[in-house]
């Protein structure tokens, strides 16, 4: 296999992984899509056996999540032209910080909490029933 520039297939991976950018940027949408993926693989299990939320109505949560993805790589595609892609990156990271305490604060209703206060209460039945 001829690789760009001349090069042997493993010649361009090898210098990929010896740019110290290159890695920590990989790493860092690793860990930014690892959540997302998470929750592709055990929404629907979850939404619908312990939450009791129907097939229908499950997948309108899951295709309005769908959109809300598309849209936010869009606008990062439009606004990546106005602001820096490293400046952005930070502001979506504070984005994320300030909406994962708003929701650890318990203002906003998440699934998070009804998962917390259905496990304490199966806990307490279990414990009543001994």
């Amino acid at each position: 296999m001829v690789a760009p520039y001349g090069m042997s297939f493993p010649e361009p991976i090898l210098q990929l992984l010896h740019n110290k950018k290159y890695l920590g940027m990989v790493v860092l949408f690793f860990i930014i899509v690892l959540p997302h993926f998470s929750f592709i693989g055990s929404a629907a299990d979850i939404y619908i056996n312990t939450f009791g939320t129907s097939e229908q109505k499950f997948g309108y949560f899951f295709a309005f999540n769908a959109l809300a993805i598309m849209s936010g790589s869009y606008a990062f595609t439009r606004l990546h032209k106005i602001i820096d892609s490293r400046r952005l990156l930070a502001i979506s990271f504070v984005g994320i910080l300030l909406s994962g305490m708003l929701m650890y604060s318990g203002i906003v209703l998440t699934s998070w909490l009804v998962i917390a206060k259905k496990a304490t209460a199966d806990r307490r039945k279990a414990t009543e029933g001994v």
